[in-house]
């Protein structure tokens, strides 16, 4: 028998985990994925009785999440559709455990970015034998890295790892 406890991580992992998906192959998240994950968090609130109070911390943690992600936009970090992404996801976090839930995307951020850095340059160099190590590198660097996998992973992390 499926909990409480666990049904609804496993549902709004197996939606943001499709929407990475889609992120990676394609470098879009459609809006149907953050407006699915803000739905059920409001459905969530609703059953399960929440107090007011509770309703406004996760408000808080969402629109400190948009800020964020909104100032990564503007330095072209990352793509509107994981802004949108990331602030939904941010309703199922207090202020408090909003804080290990960046910390994980930084980190699997991180390393997926560093993955797709050193897959560029192999393949560059391998395309391209009488290149230079800095033409190599230089070209490597502007390659688009899909933001949506790091978020996915980053939440799954949070609320396994973190226990949020």
């Amino acid at each position: 028998m499926i909990t409480e406890a666990v049904f609804w991580p496993v549902l709004l992992s197996t939606i943001v985990v499709a929407a990475a998906i889609i992120d990676y192959r394609t470098f879009t998240i459609s809006n149907k994925f953050p407006m699915a994950i803000a739905g059920l968090f409001v459905l969530y609130w609703a059953i399960s009785g929440f107090s007011l109070g509770i309703l406004g911390a996760s408000l808080l943690s969402a629109a400190a999440a948009f800020v964020v992600a909104l100032a990564l936009y503007v330095f072209r970090v990352m793509g509107g559709g994981d802004v949108k992404l990331l602030a939904a996801l941010a309703l199922w976090f207090t202020p408090v455990n909003l804080l290990p839930f960046f910390f994980w995307i930084a980190i699997t951020g991180g390393v997926i970015g560093a993955g797709f850095l050193l897959y560029h340059m192999i393949k560059i160099r391998g395309l391209e034998a009488n290149t230079s190590g800095e033409a190599i590198q230089k070209s490597a660097l502007k390659q688009r890295v899909p933001y949506g996998p790091a978020i996915a992973a980053g939440f799954i992390l949070a609320c396994t790892v973190a226990g949020v």
